[in-house]
């Protein structure tokens, strides 16, 4: 439904089914004949024009971008396919997650993806992602399509008014399967309020996370402009706030009141895989950006020494010898 998003010709099998009119995204994927028999022949694996099956095709593109990345040090990983649709029983997916049809269908897509990558890439982060469904709230019944210990799932967060259940599902299935979580979007909205309680929510789950800008996606040329300025929502409010970037340790809580701006952190000294310290004067980092203390800013802290200049807008500690637990409190000047 879009001119700069989707399948390029020669991987659509409509059967000839009518797109529309289905005006708007949510239509689009629940009433258009065409778009949800295209997703059936996808799922499929339909042959494309040269006879070979279009996942296959699909696994040889990421096999090609994983040989052109695979020794760039700054690519955090590869996200296997944005926000999938499971066609005509998005219905059933809505109420229960679907689990079969995601094991048997969407995992094995992805599976043929990441094996397709590990020949070329055997280091970089893999994410694999859940239906689209999931954005709004339904269970996520995704597993680890082939058990790669260097995979994660990307998921998103769109759920709407006071139920929040997309975060919890989502850590619920990753903590299942072993492996990372990453909310790779959220936001499409201006609405400060709600930014506020998402970004907390995360927060509380120790999440990371990146924004959804919707006024980039609206550009009439969007693929073709850069992220800058006006194609992107001001990074006001709530999306700029304090986090640790780096621990010296284990996290065990962080929080931040945006209207008091203060952050507290928690964190043993203990290695997450071995439980013994870490080795050498490793220092934990923590952003506090200018906008949420103007004057500067207020250290409380047990267990370690700042080694940072004062009001440094990363803030640096140094954990004191013989101390198990890190305990940190900054309050706005």
């Amino acid at each position: 439904g879009a001119s700069w998003d989707g399948f390029p010709d020669w991987a659509t099998f409509s059967d000839g089914l009518p797109p529309g009119p289905v005006p708007g995204l949510f239509a689009a994927y629940t009433l258009s004949p065409a778009q949800n028999r295209t997703w059936a022949n996808f799922w499929r694996d339909h042959p494309a024009p040269d006879g070979v099956g279009v996942q296959e095709h699909y696994a040889a593109m990421w096999s090609h971008v994983a040989q052109r990345f695979t020794g760039e040090r700054y690519v955090l990983g590869y996200d296997l396919i944005n926000e999938p649709w499971p066609g005509i029983t998005h219905p059933t997916c809505l109420l229960d997650g679907c689990p079969e049809f995601a094991r048997d269908a969407l995992a094995a897509l992805e599976g043929k993806a990441m094996t397709a990558i590990r020949r070329v890439d055997p280091r970089h982060l893999l994410f694999y992602e859940p239906f689209v469904t999931t954005d709004f709230g339904a269970p996520v019944r995704m597993p680890n399509p082939t058990g790669d210990p260097r995979a994660g799932m990307s998921f998103h967060d769109y759920c709407l008014g006071p139920i929040r259940t997309c975060p919890g599902n989502g850590f619920d299935s990753t903590r299942a399967a072993g492996t990372a979580g990453l909310v790779t979007e959220f936001g499409a909205t201006q609405d400060t309020a709600m930014l506020e309680r998402v970004t907390g929510s995360l927060d509380d789950a120790m999440a990371s996370w990146m924004l959804w800008s919707s006024t980039q996606n609206q550009l009439p040329g969007h693929s073709e402009q850069p992220p800058t300025g006006p194609d992107l929502i001001s990074p006001a409010g709530p999306i700029v706030r304090p986090y640790p970037q780096a621990v010296a340790g284990t996290p065990q809580s962080w929080h931040f009141d945006p209207g008091t701006a203060t952050f507290n952190l928690r964190y043993t000294t203990a290695r997450p895989d071995s439980g013994r310290p870490f080795d050498g004067d490793l220092r934990t980092e923590v952003y506090l950006p200018a906008q949420d203390y103007p004057h500067g800013y207020r250290v409380d802290v047990h267990g370690a020494d700042v080694v940072s200049a004062p009001d440094a807008e990363l803030l640096r500690l140094r954990t004191t010898p013989g101390q198990s637990a890190v305990q940190l409190t900054v309050t706005r000047r």
